[in-house]
Order: structure tokens, then sequence, then C-alpha cells
């Protein structure tokens, strides 16, 4: 390595001689890094580049089944108050046959529509 001397020095102004580092070993020591990483600065920005990409992928993806699963649970929640609503409408109407078929009922309808009346003991012949 060959080494030059400077005969002037900007602080003093007396020439003194300082040794200057060649040029070659100038461009050595820029390249050195104290945390130098394998493979170059290409592969690692591409590298980060599909990091920051399946990440942003996976966030959304982590959003789209998050309101999908918000949504099936109010989907569910709609359809267990219709079952709810549907079966206290079928409680109504099994009380409301009940009621339309009780002897009582059918007795006023034979009455009232069909002029029917309750055969006494006298109209009505046991075979016994």
């Amino acid at each position: 390595m060959k080494q030059t001397y400077n005969t002037y020095s900007p602080v003093s102004p007396y020439r003194v001689r300082q040794p200057v580092i060649g040029a070659k070993f100038r461009q050595r020591t820029r390249r050195w890094r104290a945390l130098e990483i394998p493979g170059g600065t290409a592969l690692w920005s591409a590298l980060a580049r599909r990091i920051v990409l399946i990440g942003a992928v996976l966030i959304g993806v982590s959003v789209c089944l998050n309101m999908i699963a918000r949504n099936s649970g109010r989907l569910i929640d709609d359809l267990e108050s219709a079952r709810y609503e549907l079966k206290d409408r079928q409680i109504g109407l099994a009380i409301e046959r009940r009621a339309l078929a009780s002897e009582q009922r059918i007795r006023g309808d034979a009455i009232r529509y069909l002029a029917l009346m309750d055969a006494r003991e006298d109209q009505v012949i046991s075979l016994r």
C-alpha cells in the first residue's frame, strides 16, 4: 500500500507531514459494515417486500374471516329468534286446535249451525 503525505494542514499555518491513506484502502473500508448481512441488500430488500406483502395479505384474510364470523353470528341469532317465534306460534295454534276440538265447542256449533239438539234418554234405545 502506497502512502502519500500531505504537506499542508488546514488547522495549523505550519507545514505538517501527515500520512494520507490510499483510495483503494478507503474503498475497501467503506464497504465493511459493523453488521453486514449475507446475501446483499437486493436479496434482503426483496425478502422484506415479500414479508410486507404476505403480512398485508394475512391481515386482509384475518379481517375477512372476522367479518364472516360476525355476520354468521348475527345470522345464527336471527335464525334462533325466528325459531322461537315459530315455536310460540305453534304452541298457540295447538291450544286453539284443542279448544276447537273440545266437546263443548262441538256441541255448541252443532246446536248453532246445524240445529241439532242433544238426545233425551227416552229417544235413545239401548240394545244391550
